[in-house]
């Protein structure tokens, strides 16, 4: 059985809460510096880079093939060498055979365990 505190509440709660509110380090590690992210959609594709290797670190691409080759090209001279992509269709598969046409690694990921996020149309914004 939790034991209450001083204020009432159990200590297992004081214990959560203070884990809330510790600080994040402002200064993170990277574990892979040439990595890129892209959020893959049905009409664009937005690209982040590294903050320190292109004026604009998040770009909208479109998806047509020549801007499909463009995404490609941006992220070689970012020297870019790693993709994590974020897609919940089947708009990946064009940058991911992509991808792997121009020498990038690549990994792909889902929402689908973490469910539908609220959006328009369910009542969720």
């Amino acid at each position: 059985m939790a034991t209450p505190n001083a204020d009432g509440r159990s200590t297992e709660a004081a214990k959560r809460k203070g884990a809330s509110q510790q600080q994040v380090p402002q200064e993170r590690v990277r574990i892979s510096p040439n990595a890129a992210g892209i959020e893959v959609g049905a009409e664009v594709h937005y690209v982040a880079v590294p903050e320190d290797r292109a004026q604009e670190a998040v770009r909208p691409f479109g998806c047509c093939t020549q801007h499909l080759h463009a995404l490609a090209r941006g992220l070689k001279e970012c020297g870019v060498e790693t993709v994590a992509m974020e897609s919940t269709g089947v708009y990946w598969v064009p940058l991911l055979e992509g991808a792997g046409g121009v020498g990038l690694r690549s990994a792909l990921g889902g929402c689908a365990p973490c469910g539908q996020p609220p959006g328009p149309g369910d009542g969720g914004g």
